[in-house]
Parts: structure tokens; sequence; C-alpha cells
């Protein structure tokens, strides 16, 4: 049952990865390498060109205007993938200190004898059922079928 659970779990995860690289790639492909880098840079030359025809730019101000806009582009571009790459950290941060901060569940109750059912009645007497007595169990891992006793 374990083992089913724990591949059911790395399914998900493994179908969740392959989504986000897919949303990833298309986001890129579109957003990063069409959009900003493609239409910014022909909507600037055409701005460009219009101020250069007028006299209002020179063209080697333009030329300087370009390269320094596409490395801004880059540095911008580079700055939100940290600050993706920091919000996914702290989610999974989160996710850690939620588990180191959880408490322990009460003790097993180890090599001690257990009761089926301890009362208190009415009169404040403590009743003592059977005790409880395992007979022929046996356990095993869902990955090694051998038993042990």
């Amino acid at each position: 049952y374990e083992c089913e659970k724990y591949d059911a779990k790395i399914e998900k995860l493994y179908s969740l990865n392959i989504s986000q690289v897919l949303a990833t790639g298309i986001y890129f492909m579109i957003v990063s390498t069409f959009l900003i880098n493609t239409v910014v840079q022909a909507a600037l030359l055409l701005l460009g060109s219009i101020f250069v025809e007028i006299g209002k730019l020179t063209p080697e101000v333009l030329l300087a205007f370009m390269l320094y806009q596409g490395q801004l582009q880059e540095y911008t571009l580079n700055l939100f993938q940290s600050y993706s790459s920091l919000i996914k950290s702290s989610g999974a941060g989160d996710r850690v200190f939620a588990i180191l901060d959880r408490h322990p569940p009460p003790p097993a109750t180890g090599n001690a004898l257990v009761k089926s059912s301890d009362r208190v009645t009415s009169t404040n007497e403590i009743l003592t059922g059977q005790d409880i007595i395992f007979t022929d169990v046996t356990f095993s891992y869902p990955t090694r079928k051998e038993s042990l006793a």
C-alpha cells in the first residue's frame, strides 16, 4: 500500500514537472523570444527611425540606445527569473520548516502491556479488561515478501 502511495506521489510530481517545463518553454518561446526581443526591438527601431528622419535623434544615438536597451532587457529578464526562483524556494522552505516544527506523536507502547479497556465507573473504580494477546501474527514489507514474526 505504501509503495503504491509513493509511486502515485512520484507520478504526480513528474507530471507537474513536465507541465512546468512545457509552460516555461512556451513562455520563453512566445514572451521572451518573440514579444520582448522581436516586437520591442522592432518598435524601438521604427520609432527611432522616425526620430532620425525628423532630426530629433542621430543614428549613432539610436544605435547606442538599442544596444543598451538589449542589455537592460537581458538583466530585467534575469531579475524576473531570479524572483520566480525565490518564490519557489520560499515555498519549499515553508514546507521544510513546517516539517521541522511539527510535534512528534506520543511514544508508542513499546514492550508495555496493552489493555483492551480501562474504564472508570461512576464510583471511581477502574475496571480493567482482558489483555490483548497476539497469536499467529506476521508482518512483511510490500517489497520484501519474506515474513517477519
